[in-house]
C-alpha cells in the first residue's frame, strides 16, 4: 500500500517509525501501571512524565545544532539502538523485582533524551526524501504509522501484556526499538544527501541563529506559543488520567488502555482528514478548530465526569489533535530552509514541549488539592485562553504570506 508520488525510501523511514511506535504504544500504559502500583498520590505518579518532558528543558536547542550539523540517519539509529538497550535493562530490572519509582523516574527521564535527538533527527529528514507538495501527505503517512500502532494497538496490548507479566511490555518495547534502528541503516546509500557545508559556526551562534529564525517569523512564534498551551494543557491530563479512569471512573488497569485507544481512533480521523481541512480551514483554521475543541472537550469531562463524556472528550480531541500536527509539521518544513531546519524545529519545540514538565506538574498538585476532575477543568480553561490568542495574532493571511515568501527546497 503506496500514498502517491512517496519514494521508496520513506517507505522505510515509515516503517521503522512504525515499528518503533508500537513498542512506546506498549511501555506508553505500562510505565504509568507500573507507577500507579507503585504510589497512589498523583503528584508522585505525575513526576514520570515530568521527568520525560524536562529532558527538553536540558538537550532541546542543542539538539537541534546537532541535527544540523550531524547525519541524521545516524542520529535515528543510534538512539533507537540506545533506547533499545536501556529498555532491555530495564525489563530485566522490572522482572527482577528491582523496580523502584526513583528507577521508571530515570528511565523515562534517558528515554526522552535519545527521543530529543531521534525526533529532530526524523523530522529535518522528512524533506529530503518528500517533495514539497508532498509533504502533507506524508506526514499524514507517518502520523498515521505513529498513532495505529502506539495509541490504538499498542495501549491495550500494553495493558494485557503487563497483567500477564509486568517486564513483558518494556522487553517488546526493547526489541521494537532495535528493529527500527536496523532499518534506518539500510537507508544508508538510498537516498540523496542535502550539501554540508564542512565549517560550522560555533554552537552558540548556531543556536541563536535558530532561535532568530523562528522568533522573526510571526507564524512560527505564534505557532510554538499555542502549542505550548495545548501541550501544557494535555500534560496536566495525562499525568493524571491513570488515576482519574481507576478512582473517578471505576474502571480496572485496562480501562486506561482502552481509554488511550479511543482518543488514538479520533487522532487517526484527523490524521485522514489533516490534508483535506487544510485545503478548506488552512493552517490557521484548524488551530482555532483545535484549541476551541480541545477546551471543550475538557471542561465536560471536569464538569461531568462520566464514561461517556469521557469518551466523547478523548474521541473530539484526539481528532482535532491529529489535524494539528500535519498541518503544523508540514508548514514547518516547508517555510524552513534545510540548513536550519534542525535548530529551528528544535527551538520550536523547546517552546512548545517546554510546558509540559510544568502542565504535569500543575496538573498533579491540582488534582491532590482539588480532585481529579479539577485539572481536566484547568486545562481546559487554558485551551479556552488560547483560542483567543489564536484569533488576534494568526489570521489566514499571515501563514498564507509566509508560505509564499518560503524559501525554494534545497538540492
Amino acid at each position: 500500500m503506496r500514498g502517491p508520488g512517496l519514494s521508496g525510501p520513506f517507505w522505510r523511514l515509515w516503517t521503522a517509525s512504525t515499528v518503533s511506535a508500537a513498542g512506546d504504544g506498549v511501555t506508553f500504559v505500562a510505565i504509568p501501571l507500573l507507577a500507579a502500583r507503585l504510589t497512589q498520590d498523583p503528584a508522585r505518579v505525575a513526576l514520570v512524565q515530568t521527568a520525560e518532558y524536562t529532558s527538553w528543558l536540558l538537550l532541546g536547542l542543542v539538539a537541534g545544532a546537532l541535527v544540523d550539523r550531524w547525519d541524521r540517519l545516524r542520529i535515528m539509529a543510534v538512539t533507537d539502538l540506545a533506547r533499545a538497550a536501556l529498555f532491555g535493562a530495564f525489563a530485566l530490572a522490572v522482572g527482577t523485582g528491582r523496580s523502584s519509582l526513583a528507577l521508571i523516574i530515570t528511565v523515562a527521564f534517558v528515554a526522552g533524551l535519545a527521543g530529543i535527538l531521534n525526533q529532530n533527527a526524523s523530522l529535518a529528514f522528512v524533506p529530503t526524501v518528500v517533495d514539497r507538495d508532498r509533504l502533507e501527505t506524508a506526514n499524514a503517512w507517518l502520523q498515521g504509522g505513529l498513532t495505529v500502532p502506539s495509541s490504538l494497538l499498542g495501549p491495550p496490548l500494553g495493558g494485557l501484556l503487563f497483567v500477564a507479566a509486568v517486564s513483558l511490555p518494556f522487553t517488546v518495547d526493547a526489541v521494537s526499538f532495535a528493529a527500527s534502528g536496523v532499518l534506518v541503516l539500510t537507508l544508508r546509500g538510498s537516498v540523496r544527501r542535502l550539501p554540508r557545508t564542512s565549517a560550522h559556526p560555533p554552537l552558540r551562534a548556531a543556536l541563536v541563529e535558530g532561535m532568530r529564525f523562528l522568533w522573526h517569523s510571526q507564524v512560527l512564534r505564534v505557532l510554538c506559543l499555542l502549542l505550548a498551551v495545548v501541550n501544557g494543557s494535555a500534560a496536566a491530563v495525562v499525568g493524571i488520567a491513570v488515576l482519574f479512569v481507576r478512582q473517578t471512573l471505576g474502571l480496572p488497569e485496562r480501562g486506561f488502555g482502552l481509554l488511550l485507544t479511543v482518543f488514538a481512533v479520533g487522532g487517526l480521523a484527523g490524521t485522514v482528514l489533516a490534508p483535506w481541512a487544510r485545503r478548506r480551514l488552512g493552517t490557521s483554521g484548524i488551530v482555532a478548530l483545535v484549541l476551541a475543541t480541545q477546551s471543550v472537550a475538557m471542561l465536560l469531562t471536569g464538569l461531568v465526569p462520566t464514561l461517556t463524556t469521557t469518551v466523547a472528550g478523548f474521541v473530539l480531541a484526539g481528532t482535532t489533535g491529529g489535524m494539528w500536527n500535519i498541518a503544523t509539521i508540514s508548514l514547518r518544513q516547508r517555510i524552513v530552509p534545510d540548513a536550519l531546519l534542525g535548530r529551528v524545529t528544535s527551538a520550536y519545540r523547546l517552546v512548545g514541549l517546554g510546558s509540559m514538565p510544568l502542565g504535569s506538574a500543575v496538573g498533579g498538585l491540582v488534582a491532590r488539592s482539588f480532585g481529579l476532575p479539577a485539572t481536566f477543568v484547568v486545562a481546559g480553561a487554558a485551551s479556552g485562553l488560547g483560542l483567543l490568542a489564536a484569533l488576534r495574532w494568526l489570521p489566514r493571511s499571515v501563514v498564507e504570506q509566509a508560505e509564499a515568501t518560503a524559501p525554494p527546497p534545497a538540492g
